[in-house]
């Protein structure tokens, strides 16, 4: 069976959990939902084992101002129902 999607849709699905990622220095659409997903993460209390937001390489390429790990980022959150209907396309809540 073949579902046709985009190949940024597969990297997503395929890196979803892959925190140190770092194929191209160029931001792509597997790095907005891993920062999505990580900063979610630490927004609910689940971050225990997982890598600090600026230990993230994706965290690197975009123009954040300075993360910190127990920052809110703006950018996520202003994108959060894309990622959210991404997340959906792909069967997950994560």
């Amino acid at each position: 069976m073949h579902w046709n999607f985009e190949s940024d849709m597969v990297e997503v699905a395929r890196s979803r959990g892959d925190w140190l990622r770092n194929p191209r220095p160029a931001p792509e659409l597997a790095d907005l939902v891993l920062l999505a997903r990580l900063h979610d993460s630490i927004v609910e209390g689940k971050a225990n084992g997982l890598p600090r937001i600026d230990e993230v390489p994706a965290s690197a390429k975009f123009p954040l101002g300075g993360v910190l790990p127990d920052s809110s980022l703006e950018l996520l959150h202003d994108e959060r129902e894309s990622v959210n209907e991404i997340m959906r396309a792909l069967g997950t809540d994560q």
